[in-house]
């Protein structure tokens, strides 16, 4: 198996575009969902290094972020 060099992701649009579209669709979504019930629970499923609740948190809405163990313990 070939592995993945990190400078090919910038040539690859479709992959920058994933890298960069992910973040604001989230956030829009849930921004969205607390707006409606502002003491609501996002669950981040697959957050890797993500940290949303900066850009959610409303003083009411609780947030979960799950991942495979080895990603949670990179923080």
């Amino acid at each position: 198996m070939r592995s993945v060099e990190g400078s090919l992701c910038g040539r690859d649009r479709q992959s920058v575009y994933g890298v960069l579209a992910r973040p604001q669709l989230f956030r829009n979504l849930a921004k969205g969902f607390l707006a409606g019930r502002p003491d609501g629970h996002v669950i981040n499923v697959g957050c890797g290094l993500s940290h949303y609740f900066q850009w959610l948190d409303n003083g009411q809405a609780t947030m979960t972020d799950a991942d495979l163990e080895e990603a949670l313990n990179t923080w």
